[in-house]
């Protein structure tokens, strides 16, 4: 598939949909990880598509992107600047410590979607290898290190994921 020939805003549409739109009969198609990373190759760095938007694509297609070429970069430098977006991840992945709840954008009341977002934040955890305070050449900031980590843990605890997501910024560090 040429890819190339795609504007724009029907190739974002396009990959939206196939990983949102469940018309097809459970086993029937398969997603071809080599096309979906070809294809967000291709988006990544086209006028009209923002990094963020890169990062949610990279998040509906993590179990495709696993191991192929496109990777998870967008959204890993989005959770290496963003704290919060560490805690939602835990937070969809796992449950709360205590009787608590969650703020409201974080809950998902179809158990079939639940199931799958919370499949692709475990996924998402256990994949994530930039670590906060990097820059592009690979040097670690301590400054914006510590100050990720304590923001990410302080929402963590706030959250009642502490313990588990202690254990997710150890193995990011790792």
């Amino acid at each position: 598939m040429n890819f190339k020939d795609i504007e724009t805003s029907r190739l974002k549409r396009l990959l939206h949909d196939i990983a949102t739109v469940n018309t097809e009969p459970a086993g029937q198609v398969g997603l071809d990880p080599y096309y979906i990373s070809k294809a967000l190759d291709l988006l990544d760095g086209r006028v009209g598509v923002t990094p963020y938007e890169m990062a949610q694509f990279e998040f509906l297609f993590i179990v495709a992107l696993d191991h192929s070429k496109h990777g998870i970069p967008n959204l890993e430098s989005q959770i290496a600047q963003s704290p919060e977006i560490f805690v939602q991840a835990v937070a969809l992945a796992f449950k709360r410590s205590d009787e608590g709840e969650d703020p409201p954008e974080w809950r998902i009341e179809n158990p079939e979607q639940r199931a799958a977002v919370v499949s692709a934040a475990y996924h998402l955890l256990n994949q994530i290898k930039k670590i906060p305070g990097t820059d592009e050449n690979g040097h670690i900031d301590k400054e914006a290190l510590i100050s990720w980590i304590e923001q990410a843990r302080q929402l963590l605890h706030k959250h009642a994921r502490g313990t588990i997501g202690d254990q997710y910024i150890g193995q990011l560090l790792a």
